[in-house]
């Protein structure tokens, strides 16, 4: 197990997170494992195999992204329309890293994703590392919830060809409705709200002969799983929360606390303080200028190779910040946009701008996202969104909306353990929402890491090792947390560091 950590911690420390964690919500950038790493990987035994073998989905060795050994994947259909149980099918796409015990546990891990639009099996190589020390017991199971991944993907690019496009709006309205017609012909876009989601998962479960299940949601994916929790709560032995969603979307001012935290921390680091000693004055003139107006840039069109002005506004400003901020990784970027910003030099941040939104509609299904959003989130705040500061509202009027369910709408409540993981720096589920769902789940550890954000950066082999033991005794009570006051930020770097 402690070489599976070491493996993990080298892996993660390659994830930077860009350009992935400035999508939405997503867990980490990904690479591939080291050579090295990759000599530790373990085999599950032939009985095992043989239990899978007869299980009520039948599976085929398979070769997820970024791993170096075989998983087990399966199709698995199911009604688009479950209440109506007749019409459309849809395929689902459930893949097992099958554990390694001769005699593994009856209960799983199960892996809720991001976004939401992300789907689990795309980030399988972080997961098995991530979890190589629970899958010497238990099987991870990975399941592309509906509308992502290999679950009748509902993906289309917003954007277009128009190169301003980026520059406004997340989801730009004549993009959306484009978007719209376009997956229309293949799905009723009502049905992939994250309730009928959790329904699959249980049918899922059930073909697969687990009695229970253990869950694992990360940001979006905790709703996912609080949703489960609250559907069928006898089928939870425990979860697993980290960056967490509550269902009470109060506006509270994560961006610019984490900002300003930033600015704190860099004001007491050596390095940091030198490089940027007046950083706060130069936000506030940055910020000044936009409230002026958009800012016109400079920049080359990827897709046409011809240099366009393109017309940066504050909301831009606002999201790219958001994003950075998620990744501790990301801190000395933050720093370095904002100082050449602040000399009138905006093409830095419209470089990132673009390049974080171009990998947003390859990393997310913007079909999907739209319909959870559009059903939920809109439903619960209007007027606010938890993928950032723009306004939804008008989005969701060109978007067909599902049944908002009971589930999707109240803060569950449950005596399942559950260990909540909360970054004090995360900009995107700041830490009063944990506090809020921990309230309701008196069997639960709020574990905040002071130097943590949105994404795992820095995290392992620390949260590694206590998520393992969790899911080995299924109880909080003499839970070992003590490496996380040893989490610390990565060092800053100057702008010049950052150029070479």
């Amino acid at each position: 197990m402690r070489q599976a950590l070491r493996c993990g911690t080298r892996l993660l420390m390659k994830k930077s997170g860009f350009p992935l964690v400035p999508v939405l919500m997503l867990a980490a950038g990904f690479v591939a494992t080291s050579p090295k790493c990759a000599a530790q990987v373990r085999t599950p035994s032939r009985a095992r195999l043989l239990q899978m073998q007869n299980a009520r989905i039948p599976f085929e060795p398979c070769r997820l992204p970024g791993m170096n050994e075989d998983a087990r994947c399966a199709s698995f259909e199911v009604y688009e329309n479950r209440a109506a149980q007749r019409g459309r099918k849809i395929g689902l796409r459930v893949a097992v890293l099958p554990a390694l015990s001769e005699r593994p546990a009856p209960d799983p891990l199960v892996v809720l994703a991001g976004g939401p639009g992300q789907a689990a099996t795309d980030n399988a190589e972080f997961f098995a590392e991530v979890f190589a020390g629970v899958r010497r017991e238990r099987d991870v199971v990975l399941v592309d919830q509906r509308g992502t991944g290999g679950s009748h993907r509902l993906g289309c690019d917003p954007y277009r060809k128009e190169l301003q496009s980026y520059f406004g709006d997340r989801f730009p309205i004549a993009g959306v409705k484009l978007c719209r017609s376009e997956l229309e012909k293949n799905a009723d876009l009502r049905f992939y709200t994250t309730a009928v989601a959790m329904d699959d998962l249980d049918e899922v479960r059930a073909k697969l002969g687990y009695e229970r299940i253990n869950l694992f949601g990360t940001s979006y994916g905790t709703r996912a799983a609080q949703v489960y929790m609250h559907r069928y709560p006898r089928r939870v032995r425990s979860v697993i929360l980290k960056g967490v969603m509550s269902f009470d979307l109060t506006a509270v001012p994560a961006t610019e606390r984490a900002l300003d935290l930033l600015f704190e921390d860099c004001a007491a680091d050596e390095t940091c303080r030198a490089a940027y000693p007046e950083i706060r004055q130069e936000y506030a003139r940055v910020r000044a200028r936009l409230d002026r107006g958009p800012v016109a840039v400079e920049l080359l069109n990827p897709q046409t190779g011809k240099s366009e002005q393109i017309k940066l506004p504050l909301l831009v400003l606002l999201s790219a910040l958001r994003g950075l901020l998620q990744n501790t990784g990301s801190a000395s970027q933050t720093l370095a946009l904002i100082h050449a910003a602040a000399r009138n030099d905006f093409t830095p941040l419209a470089k990132y701008v673009l390049a974080s939104r171009r990998a947003f509609t390859g990393a997310v299904a913007i079909g999907m996202s739209l319909s959870v959003l559009c059903t939920e989130d809109v439903a619960l705040k209007p007027g606010t969104s938890v993928v950032g500061p723009d306004d939804l509202t008008a989005v969701c009027r060109e978007w067909p909306r599902g049944r908002l369910q009971s589930s999707e709408a109240a803060q569950v409540r449950s005596d399942v353990p559950a260990l909540l993981i909360t970054g004090w720096l995360d900009p995107a589920t700041p830490p009063q929402w944990a506090e809020d769902v921990a309230k309701h789940l008196p069997h639960s550890l709020n574990l905040v890491i002071r130097n943590g954000s949105h994404s795992y950066t820095g995290m392992a082999p620390c949260v590694n090792g206590v998520m393992t033991s969790f899911v080995a005794t299924g109880t909080v009570t003499g839970l070992d947390t003590s490496c996380v006051k040893q989490i610390r930020r990565p060092p800053f770097k100057t702008a010049d560091e950052l150029a070479k």
